[in-house]
């Protein structure tokens, strides 16, 4: 039978048609680019957010995105003006119109050092000032502000600004309870909360609500409210919190103390750099880290269900399968209303989005190709289940690309409604987890919002 391979005589059935092995490799190589060229996609729009000015200059000499954000979070309810808003690294703030990508709003000089995170909020400091209803950018930096900006009004005043104490770094911020409690982490391991209705005449708000001091040692590099299952645009009392110390904490904020408020503390070993909630019923974490891994938890119970480890980008490579040159690095999660869905670039400029599922697969659904020549630092989806929605991305390159899915380009399709499972018969024990009670300092009171609920 050796000889026959050796002088490539037909030996190999495929459908009842014998073909050569080498026959049978290129079909296959065929097969594959044709699947490629379906799932890659052409950005259908694009702007750039900052021109480079001198003569003979470089990517890296320019500015570029590094926050994205969007007020068109609610697909049942539509914003009046739908926006675009990111943060480049020379401090300024600029807004677009979701619909035409034209330019709206300029903020120069928003910040004094790097902006750390943005997101959009339709309430500020009361209806009593108007705003209420009006869109609202929210930016955090590392000069230890946190800035509101009404985009109504002209020039880069802010409406109403936190100011951190003891001179932390505002590293991120979001905002629940209707958009007028605003948590911040801080520099300095702190989360502090705010009531943005309680701002006085020089539109400053100095002193926190209330604060958690014990639950991480390190920088609190991301905090989010979790999202409501009915309306993805408001929030639940929960709140996620991930830090440099490599551990994410789930509050429930609506309890009197710090020590009340704990449910739950995952471990992840390494620094992190962005968590977010997920599932049917939002009871999933995702967590990604600075060293590029990716797992995935059950909240309640603080127990892993997929932990990827620093394998991730050789998956994800293998799956593009020649689509993209190889995987470098991973933007960030989102969740589509039935899929966990997983942004990657491969640092020439291209990205690929992947399905996730709890059980530890990953499924390549497109690929985001010839939009950037950079690398990507963030992105926005509109709220429809994937084959519908419309993704916007922002790197490196200054560009902001919009790349529309159609359900005539099949990827990996979206879930049916609900079958996404996060059951905790797929939650794998460790050591660790669970309800953790440390304190950074010993004997120190744990209490936030002295004693009462903020609501």
């Amino acid at each position: 039978m050796a000889i026959f391979r050796y002088l490539n005589i037909p030996v190999i059935a495929n459908n009842n048609i014998y073909v050569t092995p080498g026959r049978q490799t290129h079909l296959t190589h065929r097969r594959t680019s044709v699947i490629m060229s379906a799932l890659k996609l052409s950005p259908s729009r694009t702007v750039i957010t900052s021109f480079i000015t001198t003569k003979n200059s470089s990517l890296d000499d320019g500015h570029y995105v590094s926050q994205l954000c969007s007020n068109n979070t609610n697909a049942a309810s539509k914003p009046q003006t739908p926006l675009l808003a990111c943060a480049l690294t020379n401090r300024s703030i600029h807004s677009y119109s979701n619909e035409t990508l034209q330019k709206v709003h300029t903020i120069e000089q928003a910040h004094t050092a790097s902006i750390t995170d943005l997101s959009f909020s339709s309430v500020a400091n009361g209806s009593s000032d108007g705003l209420s209803g009006t869109p609202i950018v929210v930016s955090s930096s590392e000069d230890g502000f946190v800035k509101l900006f009404d985009l109504r009004a002209h020039g880069g005043s802010a409406a109403l600004q936190v100011i951190l104490p003891k001179k932390e770094q505002a590293l991120t911020v979001s905002l629940g309870y209707g958009g007028v409690l605003a948590a911040v982490g801080g520099g300095k391991g702190n989360i502090h909360f705010y009531d943005l209705r309680n701002s006085t005449e020089s539109s400053s708000l100095t002193v926190p609500l209330g604060s958690y001091v014990d639950a991480h040692t390190d920088d609190v590099t991301r905090v989010r409210f979790q999202s409501s299952v009915d309306d993805p645009s408001s929030t639940t009392s929960l709140l996620v919190s991930a830090s440099e110390d490599g551990l994410v904490c789930i509050h429930d904020t609506s309890q009197s103390t710090e020590e009340k408020a704990l449910k739950s503390v995952l471990n992840i070993q390494s620094p992190l750099r962005e968590v977010g909630f997920f599932g049917p019923s939002m009871e999933g974490v995702y967590c990604l880290t600075g060293s590029e891994t990716l797992s995935l938890w059950h909240h309640e119970s603080a127990q892993p269900l997929y932990n990827f480890g620093d394998k991730v980008r050789d998956i994800l490579s293998e799956e593009v399968n020649g689509g993209m040159n190889q995987i470098q690095y991973l933007v960030g999660c989102y969740w589509d209303g039935l899929d966990l869905n997983l942004v990657a670039g491969d640092g020439k400029g291209d990205c690929g989005i992947f399905r996730v599922d709890a059980g530890g697969s990953m499924n390549l659904r497109r690929v985001l190709s010839g939009g950037h020549v950079g690398c990507i630092r963030g992105f926005v989806s509109s709220p429809l289940p994937f084959e519908k929605s419309v993704i916007v991305t922002g790197g490196e390159d200054a560009r902001l690309c919009e790349w529309t899915i159609n359900s005539g380009n099949k990827g990996y399709g979206s879930t049916s409604k609900n079958s996404y499972s996060l059951s905790m018969s797929d939650a794998r024990p460790r050591v660790g987890g669970g309800p953790i009670k440390r304190s950074k300092k010993e004997k120190r009171a744990h209490s936030l919002l002295k004693g009462h609920t903020p609501y």
